[in-house]
């Protein structure tokens, strides 16, 4: 938990003016970053050993958490090879979902989640009926 928040601390007071890391502030940042993408690395790494990859009936890929921090983790890894390439540098928008590994690992919050993403496609409804209406107020207030 303690390298979750230290690196959502990182991520906000990151300077994203400076989008090639010019200053000697975003590189340190940057190096920081690539710290912590280690640390998921390692941790990924062993959850894998502990749990198995995919085979077994609790193992990594069984759940949509695991593969989650699975994708994160390839992310921050890809980050950091082709960081250099500018056609790459969108890949990092994608680090501002590493926060969300603190879902895996807080119970409560992880049910909270979960329960909000078997909700979304009922929600479906709603959200044409809203669109609707939004449309409509629109098309009154021309």
């Amino acid at each position: 938990m303690f390298c979750i928040l230290a690196n959502a601390m990182v991520l906000a007071i990151y300077d994203y003016k400076d989008r090639n890391n010019k200053t000697n502030y975003n590189k340190k940042l940057n190096l920081i970053g690539m710290c912590f993408t280690g640390v998921y690395f390692v941790e990924c790494c062993l959850k894998i050993v502990a749990m198995g990859f995919f085979l077994g009936k609790n193992s990594y890929l069984r759940s949509f958490w695991g593969v989650f921090d699975l994708i994160i983790v390839f992310v921050g890894i890809i980050d950091f090879f082709l960081s250099a390439e500018s056609s790459f540098k969108t890949l990092r928008i994608l680090r501002a979902f590493r926060p969300l590994k603190s879902i895996t690992s807080v119970k409560s919050v992880k049910k909270i989640a979960s329960s909000f993403f078997v909700s979304l496609p009922q929600l479906k409804n709603v959200a044409f009926f809203f669109g609707f209406v939004i449309t409509l107020q629109a098309i009154f207030g021309l």
